[in-house]
């Protein structure tokens, strides 16, 4: 007892510092609802307006946005503790190839949300950073579904008097699935047209896509007068690899060690490429001219700026796809009837 009363005034003493130096400890640390990711997402939600385009249309992508924060009180979808997730990294990855789905990557802008998730800082800027990352990548992300669900335009604005008959999609519940996918590719494949010419499409559009980036194969020397099967032609190596690259000669077939004519097969080969109806690019089909005797017309419809033709029709197979959701998608059903 007598040990006791001699600790009494030091634990009064401790007791008096440890109440007046409380509000003082409790006032440096941070409020956690006013400076969280959650209080951080609100601020970007009510700010937030997705990016004017024309002929777009909003099929309830901007309310789902809202909806999918309100169901889990702001909390992020796609970072945890200060690191973007897997899945929004795969995101941004899609949203910046989008070109290969047949739409335009700027609609999306994949490079610019991918910045905001870069190298870590410090303090409330920080936090503001991962609020807007999470708005923002959310925003684009249902956007990019919703194009490819439902299309970017209306069948109207592109001359398509059709009537839409989509199946619905519920935006809030699909972007919900994509940031918790362990496969971000199928569960964006989840909500393509299931229709078969939108498969050709996007296959075709691949083809084209890889051959803008060889220039080289349009590179052909002029035709003087006419070709026929025999004559000679310095641009016979060219024109077969450019053939080959079109799909009009098969690949792996060997060619002459010093190929300065054109050939039959290399004359078969320019008939096909002109005769070719390509299912996904009905309107890219080049008409074919012959003069008499068999030659090949060198006029402005030569042979080369045909094929220069089918190289170059990547474009409009991207512009085709473009509407091709609206145009094409879901119509599987009508195809079953």
């Amino acid at each position: 007892m007598e040990g006791l009363q001699h600790c009494r005034p030091a634990i009064l003493l401790v007791a008096i510092l440890g109440a007046v130096a409380a509000p003082q400890l409790r006032a440096q640390q941070p409020a956690p609802a006013a400076d969280g990711v959650p209080a951080q997402i609100a601020s970007a939600l009510a700010a937030y307006r997705a990016p004017a385009r024309s002929s777009s249309v909003d099929y309830g992508a901007a309310q789902a946005l809202r909806t999918v924060y309100a169901q889990r009180d702001n909390a992020p979808l796609w970072s945890r503790a200060g690191q973007a997730t897997a899945q929004a990294q795969a995101l941004l990855h899609e949203l910046q190839r989008a070109d290969t789905y047949g739409l335009q990557p700027e609609d999306y802008a994949g490079n610019a949300i991918a910045q905001l998730s870069g190298p870590a800082g410090t303090g409330a800027a920080e936090v503001a950073r991962w609020g807007r990352f999470d708005v923002q990548l959310s925003g684009a992300a249902l956007r990019f579904m919703s194009d490819l669900h439902y299309g970017r335009v209306k069948p109207a604005s592109v001359g398509f008097n059709l009537q839409e008959m989509h199946q619905p999609l519920d935006l809030a519940a699909a972007l919900t699935g994509l940031a918790n996918a362990t496969d971000v590719g199928q569960a964006i494949a989840a909500v393509e047209p299931p229709f078969h010419h939108y498969v050709i499409l996007k296959a075709a559009l691949t083809k084209y896509l890889d051959l803008v980036q060889h220039p080289e194969l349009k590179q052909l020397p002029a035709v003087n007068g006419s070709l026929k099967p025999g004559d000679t032609y310095a641009g016979a190596p060219a024109l077969r690899r450019l053939l080959v690259a079109l799909g009009d000669l098969p690949a792996g077939r060997a060619a002459p060690a010093d190929e300065t004519t054109f050939g039959p097969e290399l004359s078969e080969g320019v008939h096909a490429a002109d005769h070719r109806q390509h299912p996904a690019i009905p309107s890219v089909r080049v008409p074919h001219h012959r003069r008499p005797g068999g030659r090949h017309s060198a006029d402005g419809r030569d042979r080369r700026e045909n094929l220069s033709a089918h190289a170059d029709a990547g474009v409009r197979v991207r512009h085709a796809l473009c509407g091709v959701s609206t145009v094409l998608g879901h119509s599987s059903q009508h195809s079953a009837q």
